[in-house]
């Protein structure tokens, strides 16, 4: 997969700072972005990297996730993947 481009890293950042300011006024959810790998299934091992998550504190203390945790679970309450034109049409057809 080929770099971000800037189109696709102000959107990000845009979008980050948004959450980060949610995170820092409410105090109830974690914001994560790529590259951090979220686990899809264990066995055989799947992961993504989407651009930008929201785990909830309940849900991230509930599955064990420290600062050491390598990844995040799947139990996120927002995903976030900015797609590319290059890349959309593959991305929403698998």
């Amino acid at each position: 997969m080929s770099s971000p481009t800037r189109g696709h890293q102000r959107i990000s950042k845009n979008l980050a700072g948004v959450l980060l300011q949610f995170e820092r006024s409410s105090r109830l959810v974690q914001v994560y972005y790529a590259p951090l790998d979220v686990l899809i299934r264990k066995i055989p091992l799947r992961t993504r990297q989407p651009d930008l998550v929201v785990i909830s504190k309940e849900n991230a203390e509930a599955a064990g996730v420290s600062d050491e945790t390598p990844g995040l679970p799947t139990s996120l309450e927002l995903v976030i993947e900015i797609l590319s034109d290059s890349d959309r049409k593959q991305a929403l057809t698998g």
